[in-house]
């Protein structure tokens, strides 16, 4: 609604799940956002902009480096065990205030606790027997797809009961792959916009998802019942924990149950730890564990479990991008008398 410019500068995975309405009212720029060659060369033909930077740590050095306002926004601030200073350098480094950690930061000036980006979610309507199963965070950055976790869940998204409706959300490639190693049992795939998403989120019975953040905690606001899938990648491994130690996630499937993890994966990287969360399907698949596997993931599925703890982590937030917005206009929109 505001009348000045917005450009969003993104590659073509963060385009994919850009709805349409806002594409039109708004410029885009489609590069390599983690280049910072390439970035330079972009940022440089705005000369007074304010930048958004959402957990990319060359984009902040790159603007920074450029003189420019930057506000950086951390959704995974609780993960690191020493905030990167890339991301400190910022004019305004905003935080996810969950798990605790606003004591770690407290002494620092530039900083502001923010709840997590929900945006605007639609009322509970739960269809009976039906199930959104979802593959969040997948897509990374540091490393390909991968590809034996998807036919690790084909198998085990094989041995629903056929009483069950069930859609398969996430990223296009995920989805694609999923549709094209699938078996013959009725599924909705589907890589959707925001809205499609959540009007499926707030009609299902169950959502079977990832651990990973935005969509878990859409999830626990709406109050549509959250079981969790394996981990994929680091975050999600240490988010799974910390959504534990608070009684979150009653119900999911950790790797430790299935095979072993490395003892030094909290001192991994993200980058380093993708290497092992890719090899931990392939130890289980097309082995006798997978049975195992099979049984939780029914039980997942449809047991009874005690769900009043999700609802609660989030109850008492608000959207942090209102917070956000209004500091921005503060900057761009001069204030009258």
């Amino acid at each position: 609604m505001w009348n000045g410019r917005i450009v969003y500068i993104a590659s073509h995975k963060c385009l994919d799940i850009l709805p349409n309405e806002l594409r039109a009212s708004i410029d885009v720029v489609e590069t390599d956002e983690r280049n910072p060659d390439v970035l330079s060369n972009v940022l440089e033909d705005f000369v007074s902009a304010m930048v958004v930077v959402v957990l990319n740590r060359s984009a902040v050095r790159t603007a920074r480096h450029l003189g420019m306002k930057t506000f950086f926004v951390d959704s995974l601030s609780w993960m690191w065990d020493e905030i990167p200073s890339e991301y400190l350098s910022a004019n305004t480094y905003y935080y996810y205030d969950i798990f605790g950690i606003q004591e770690r930061l407290s002494n620092l000036e530039n900083v502001r606790p923010v709840s997590p980006i929900l945006g605007v979610l639609p009322n509970r309507q739960m269809t009976p027997h039906n199930l959104l199963i979802h593959i969040g965070g997948f897509s990374n950055p540091f490393a390909e797809d991968n590809e034996g976790y998807l036919y690790l869940l084909a198998d085990l998204i094989s041995k629903i009961d056929s009483k069950y409706s069930v859609t398969v959300a996430g990223g296009k490639s995920s989805v694609d792959l999923l549709t094209k190693i699938s078996g013959v049992r009725k599924i909705e795939f589907i890589a959707a916009e925001r809205d499609v998403f959540l009007k499926k989120l707030a009609q299902a019975e169950r959502f079977v998802t990832t651990p990973g953040s935005t969509a878990v905690f859409e999830a626990f606001a709406i109050g549509t019942p959250t079981v969790f899938l394996p981990p994929t990648n680091l975050s999600q491994w240490k988010q799974l924990r910390l959504l534990s130690m608070r009684n979150a996630a009653p119900l999911q499937m950790a790797w430790e149950k299935y095979t072993d993890v490395p003892n030094n994966l909290d001192l991994l990287s993200e980058k380093e730890a993708l290497n092992v969360f890719a090899r931990l399907p392939e130890t289980i698949l097309n082995t006798p564990t997978v049975n195992k596997m099979h049984t939780d993931f029914l039980t997942l599925i449809s047991v009874s479990a005690d769900f009043s703890d999700q609802n609660a982590l989030i109850s008492k937030t608000l959207d942090g991008a209102s917070v956000i917005i209004s500091d921005i206009l503060k900057v761009v929109v001069p204030s009258k008398g």
